[in-house]
């Protein structure tokens, strides 16, 4: 069973990686005038929400279907640290909401507001890109160690 959540993990980890760099893409994406920053505009509105519905899927996967009921079921030690992600999975969860709204509503002629809410953007990829790698080191930790019980020197 834990190798399969391991799988699963980080399969959605991968899909999550993918939709992260269309977004750093599109972020990166140079314009040269109005007309092209309507275009990139447009674009980030679309990856952005992508992002966002993909990291709300992934944090509501495993929060309650995925490895965390698992770990405080079978790793109880541990659960101060999912705790921490879990609060972590909220923190994210409300950038990205504060930070959707207003870059619905920007015109293209704001380039100043437009390129700190890309900033922001890239900030909080990079904050779950982080995250994820905490993830992963605690599901290494609670799956992959070795529990010994066999005879040794």
């Amino acid at each position: 069973m834990s190798e399969t959540i391991l799988q699963q993990t980080e399969l959605e980890h991968q899909y999550l990686r993918h939709v992260k760099d269309a977004l750093r893409g599109a972020i990166a994406w140079d314009v040269s005038g109005e007309d092209d920053l309507a275009r990139k505009l447009s674009s980030m509105r679309f990856v952005a929400q992508s992002f966002q519905r993909y990291l709300e899927r992934l944090f509501a996967l495993e929060e309650h279907d995925g490895y965390m009921a698992v770990i405080t079921e079978t790793h109880p030690h541990l659960t101060s640290k999912l705790d921490t992600l879990r609060s972590q999975h909220e923190a994210y969860r409300e950038a990205i909401r504060q930070i959707m709204p207003r870059l619905e509503l920007i015109a293209p002629d704001e380039r100043e507001a437009f390129d700190a809410i890309c900033r922001e953007l890239l900030t909080s990829v990079d904050r779950v890109a982080k995250h994820n790698q905490e993830e992963t080191r605690l599901l290494q930790d609670a799956f992959c160690q070795d529990t010994g019980g066999e005879g040794g020197a």
